[in-house]
């Protein structure tokens, strides 16, 4: 016994390193350079004012897809009508859909709310509103059916110079993005010939946060420093590794390779590679898409400016969401059946994808227990070596949230520029890292509520997974 706990106890000690190790290069060379550049080279770079004359002239199409989200839709027009780009190079496409008819008056949906919404605006807003007929069954048929009507409509639109991007209702993006994405186009262009493939902001749910010292609040608010930590140490890091795959050879080719995923919001897409994965698919529109791209080896490029967002306000939902996230990221099989019918994939770099993945899957939903017990036995054991063991893998296990939370005065500094993220005191940050450890053992119930679910699909009970309500 002494050795399955101290064998599991190591296991986790070189795990919580590998996360030190990757969060210290991800907050060097992504986190810390938004934060320290934003203020001054990347304002003053990106400003339209600064402008000089491309070789390319690129249009953004940016779509956000609206259920039931009524009380977000002000909001939205006022957060992206201050996006800096050209005018005339840009629409953003509030998506709403009929399925919301059967449920609201029709002074109610979001649909007629959007309409007022823009019809309050200068005419020459860029702006446009679609509404998908009702069939959509998911976000992913929501983008598809605004893609198709955009491309009838806007038919003088040269495709080839054409970016989709993607953002969700609580989305608050930082406002430079497409100047960003722009200049990265054209200077890759201008050394490459060819376009960037694809692009993921830098996903961050501090928006809204309320630092309550009510249990409920703190574990909530815990929880967001769960997705900060998982998105510096492993999507940034897998999405730089697209990119260094793309570019090496020989054993690092296979060495660098992960299954990335997109995130939904904060996403950008070049329209040529889009068409050739088939658009968005169902029902998720957004992991299986990274799954894909990574399987082509097509890159998926980080980019260091901030997209703000809202974690649920409630521990039941935060479940749903989990099941439907795990229900995404158990789809490496049938994307990979997919990817292999529409392009080449390497198969050898692609098991050892699925291989990683799998790893992944199963340290969500099943590792925090297993550490969990291991620590508890450690320090029941009265073995001096097993607790101290015990106390130092906490300890290593909680350094990369400590430094999160030391560096979160300066993420919210710049995050205020462009959304409503709350300073937090010193002695708040310290509880919601002791928290933090909780909140990896309760999300493991989401992979829980997805196994019971396909158990009961198996009886013949129909399972829905619906949006994650704000």
């Amino acid at each position: 016994m002494g050795i399955f706990i101290a064998t599991v106890l190591i296991f986790w000690i070189i795990a919580s390193l590998g996360r030190c190790v990757t969060l210290m290069w991800s907050r060097k060379n992504f986190l810390r350079l938004d934060i320290i550049n934003n203020n001054h080279k990347l304002k003053e770079y990106y400003q339209l004012n600064k402008y000089t004359t491309n070789k390319i002239e690129l249009f953004f199409l940016i779509i956000i897809p609206l259920l039931k989200e009524q009380n977000l839709v002000s909001e939205i027009v006022e957060h992206f009508s201050k996006i800096k780009y050209k005018p005339n190079n840009i629409k953003i496409a509030l998506v709403t859909t009929q399925r919301e008819f059967v449920d609201f008056p029709e002074n109610q949906t979001t649909y007629s709310i959007v309409n007022q919404a823009l019809s309050n605006l200068h005419k020459e807003h860029f702006f446009i509103h679609y509404c998908a007929d009702g069939n959509d069954t998911c976000k992913g048929d929501q983008l598809n059916q605004a893609l198709q009507l955009f491309l009838s409509e806007f038919k003088e639109i040269e495709t080839e110079n054409l970016y989709i991007g993607v953002y969700d209702a609580d989305s608050r993006p930082n406002w430079l993005i497409l100047n960003y994405l722009d200049k990265e186009v054209n200077n890759y262009h201008e050394a490459h010939k060819t376009f960037l493939p694809a692009f993921q902001q830098m996903p961050m749910y501090f928006n809204k946060m309320i630092p309550s010292w009510n249990p409920k609040s703190i574990f909530l608010n815990a929880r967001v420093i769960h997705n900060l930590d998982f998105a510096l140490t492993r999507e940034v890091p897998a999405m730089q590794a697209s990119i260094d795959y793309h570019l090496c050879n020989g054993i690092k080719y296979y060495a660098t390779a992960w299954l990335t995923h997109l995130i939904g919001h904060g996403e950008f897409i070049h329209f040529p590679v889009l068409k050739k994965v088939v658009f968005f698919s169902s029902p998720s529109a957004d992991t299986s898409l990274g799954y894909v791209l990574a399987y082509l080896g097509i890159p998926i490029v980080p980019v260091p400016l901030f997209d703000v967002g809202e974690t649920p306000n409630s521990l039941w939902m935060l479940i749903k969401q989990g099941a439907t996230w795990y229900r995404g990221v158990s789809l490496y099989w049938r994307d990979f059946l997919f990817s292999i019918k529409i392009g080449d994939v390497n198969k050898i770099r692609a098991l050892i994808m699925i291989a990683k993945v799998i790893y992944n899957n199963l340290a969500w939903a099943i590792f925090p227990i297993v550490v969990l017990i291991a620590f508890i036995m450690a320090l029941l054991s009265g073995n001096q070596f097993l607790c101290y063991l015990a106390i130092i893998g906490l300890l290593i296990y909680l350094l990369p949230n400590i430094i999160e939370m030391a560096d979160y005065p300066i993420i919210q500094l710049q995050c205020s520029e462009f959304s409503e993220v709350p300073h937090l005191p010193l002695i708040y940050r310290i509880v919601m890292v002791c928290v933090y450890p909780l909140t990896k053992l309760f999300a493991m119930l989401g992979p829980w509520l997805y196994y019971f679910r396909k158990l009961k699909s198996l009886f013949g009970f129909n399972v829905e997974y619906q949006k994650t309500e704000r």
